[in-house]
Order: C-alpha cells, then sequence, then structure tokens
C-alpha cells in the first residue's frame, strides 16, 4: 500500500439505520474503519438501501412495483457516479434472487466505462443454486462473465465459483467483526466473567427458518437447560405457538422473549452465557454467530453458509458443535453435551474469541478487499 496515487473506489452497497445484520451491518463496519483509520483510496459511497420500496410498500403487487422503481433509481445513480467520480474500481454487494437483473446492467455499464468491477457476494446459497441450475444460478454467472473479479464469504461457494470462473478472478474473504465487537473481544480473552449455567442464547429474527422451533423442542425436553433467551423480533403468533412447545416443562417459565433489543442488551446476554445455538436452515456470513465468538460462548450451529469455516467443526481449533438440519434430537444432544462438559464449553468459547481477534478484525479483512481492488 505504498501507491502515492489514491485509488478511487466506489462502493455500492446497502445501509440502512432501521434495519440490523446482513449486508447493511458489513457496510456500516466498512464505512467506519475507513473513516476513522486513513487509507490510500478516495473513496465514494453509495446506498442501494431500497428506500421506497421499505417505506410504502405493501401488497405483493407493490412491493415489486416499488422495487422496480428502486433498482432503475439505483442503476441511474450508479451510472452517474462512474460518469462524474470516474472510479478506478466499483465494490458493488449482491444478495442475489432479482435483484440480479439490476446487477447484471450495473455491470454492463461497468464494461462500457471500462470501468473495474468487484461483485461481494453476501450469502451462502451458491452451493445450493448450482445444483438446482435454475434461474438464479444462470443470472449469478451472466454477472460474474462482466465482473473483473468476485467475492465469497465460504469456501463452499469459493471452490464452485472458481470452477465456473479463472481461479485468479474468485476470492474467499469472510466478513469482518465491528471494531466495538473486536474491542469487546479483546477485554473477553482476558476476562474470566461469571456465565449463568444452564443459559442458551438464540440471536436473530424468529421465524421457522432459524431452527427456532427445533431449538425450543430441543430445550423443552432438556432439564439441565434453566433459560432459553431469544433475542430478535417475532411475530405474537409465532411466540404464542413457541410458549405453548415450552409448557410441557416448569410452565414454560425458562423460556424468554426479549424482542427487537438494543444491540448493547444483546452483546450483554451473549457475555454471561456460555451456549449460544443458531440452528438455521440457510445462512450467509452470520454476524450473530461472530458477535458470539467475540464473547467467548461456544456455539452450537448447522453447517450452513459460512458456519463451518467460521467454527472449525471437529478440528483442534473448533469454536463449536454441528448439528444437522431440522434436527431436534440433534440439537438436544449437542446442547447437553455443552452443560454436562463445562470445559469443552469454555475451551470452544476461549477457541472462537481467538479466531475472532486474529483473522475476523477490521484491518486484516480491509487488506484483503485493498489487494483485490489493485490486482
Amino acid at each position: 500500500m505504498q501507491n502515492t496515487k489514491k485509488l478511487k473506489v466506489l462502493l455500492v452497497s446497502p445501509l440502512s439505520l432501521k434495519k440490523v445484520g446482513g449486508i447493511a451491518t458489513w457496510t456500516r463496519n466498512l464505512l467506519n474503519y475507513i473513516a476513522e483509520n486513513p487509507q490510500p483510496i478516495i473513496l465514494k459511497f453509495q446506498n442501494t438501501a431500497m428506500a421506497i420500496k421499505g417505506s410504502i410498500s405493501r401488497g405483493k403487487f407493490s412491493r415489486l412495483f416499488w422495487g422496480a422503481i428502486d433498482s432503475l433509481l439505483i442503476i441511474l445513480n450508479t451510472f452517474y457516479h462512474i460518469l462524474v467520480f470516474r472510479p478506478d474500481v466499483v465494490h458493488y454487494t449482491s444478495s442475489a434472487s432479482i435483484a440480479l437483473f439490476k446487477d447484471y446492467i450495473v455491470a454492463g455499464i461497468c464494461r462500457l466505462f471500462h470501468t473495474k468491477l468487484v461483485v461481494h457476494f453476501h450469502f451462502g446459497r451458491i452451493p445450493e443454486l448450482s445444483q438446482l441450475n435454475n434461474w438464479e444460478w444462470k443470472w449469478i454467472k451472466r454477472v460474474c462473465r462482466f465482473a473483473d473479479r468476485v467475492i465469497v464469504i465460504d469456501n463452499a461457494s469459493y471452490e464452485i465459483m472458481k470452477a465456473q470462473n479463472r481461479s485468479d478472478k474468485v476470492f474467499y474473504i469472510p466478513n469482518p467483526v465491528s471494531q466495538e465487537i473486536f474491542d469487546l473481544a479483546e477485554l473477553m480473552s482476558e476476562s474470566r466473567n461469571k456465565r449463568i449455567e444452564g443459559k442458551v442464547v438464540f440471536v436473530g429474527h424468529v421465524v421457522p427458518a432459524k431452527g427456532i422451533f427445533e431449538l425450543v423442542y430441543a430445550c423443552s425436553e432438556l432439564e439441565e437447560v434453566k433459560q432459553l433467551v431469544v433475542c430478535g423480533p417475532y411475530l405474537e403468533d409465532t411466540k404464542k405457538q413457541l410458549t405453548r412447545i415450552a409448557s410441557v416443562r416448569d410452565q414454560g417459565q425458562w423460556l424468554v422473549f426479549l424482542g427487537k433489543v438494543e444491540h448493547k442488551k444483546v452483546i450483554d446476554e451473549l457475555r454471561n452465557s456460555l451456549i449460544f445455538c443458531l440452528p438455521s436452515y440457510t445462512e450467509g456470513f452470520p454476524n450473530a454467530v461472530m458477535e458470539a465468538m467475540a464473547m467467548s460462548c461456544s456455539v452450537v450451529a448447522t453447517c450452513v453458509g459460512a458456519i463451518p469455516e467460521m467454527l472449525n467443526f471437529d478440528t483442534e481449533i473448533a469454536s463449536g458443535l454441528k448439528v444437522k438440519l431440522r434436527d431436534t434430537d440433534s440439537i438436544r444432544k449437542a446442547l447437553k453435551r455443552l452443560i454436562d462438559d463445562q470445559d469443552l464449553a469454555v475451551r470452544l468459547g476461549k477457541n472462537g474469541n481467538r479466531k475472532i481477534l486474529e483473522e475476523y478484525n477490521l484491518k486484516t479483512i480491509f487488506l484483503q478487499y485493498y489487494k483485490v481492488w489493485v490486482q
């Protein structure tokens, strides 16, 4: 990073004050790091959060219509920024799905202006889509043909993308934690704070796809689980169903719903628990898992998205235990093992904390992005 001329980078990514998690959190973390740590770049940020669709749409047709208007505005804004700002590189984040049509047009604009394009796929469904070979996979391949570089966030996606493209075109780069979480992780590495025995924490949207029903069923069969704390937004009907499942043991008093709470409260819950569980059906690079690792929690999770690389299952440096998809019994056995063997749970938690500090810090990850930009 010794160049005298600063690299001009156009970052095209969503940023929302209302939503947490996912690409928006990644965007916020990266922008904060660049603002606080001078870099040899000139950065222009273009926000792709769906402003109109998110604020006024209701029905399916309305969402599609206003989503299309939002997409058109994003395309026009990207065209304008490339024309006026003249970036050396466009770093473009994508969650695929129907947005791929917009992604393809943006990629075409970059090709038209001979502007280097880095497409950053922020989801973990690439292996599944490649197997299906459906319309979404075909459009991903079209976008990749226009891209100069492709970044993915898990190793399985990397292997598949590398087989589809030149090997020097595809990069596997994990997401970083925020500087705030990194600083807390440093404190946790030296801390011996008291953990509540038999406490399990779940963080995420309380929906079936997160495996929350299997988790509650598993805990309802485990006297060892004294408390399951659920952090995240929920529908009242979902809460009633889960409460009914929990009531078979101790009248369900062990199940605690916190709802959508401040981030500080989530971190506090993780800090005083030794176990975090996310038996999700699908993930990309879940921030909740990273934050649990940073807080030295042992993690119970499914092998989806980047989670296998994050937790190094079945190795000496493992940070958690893997469970089968949609499998209550598998979750129950993993939780019981960690509660019964606190030494194991502590060791897994320490491994996770160490990995956050060594591999998922913003300084390390930013350097990887920079190398992709200049390569």
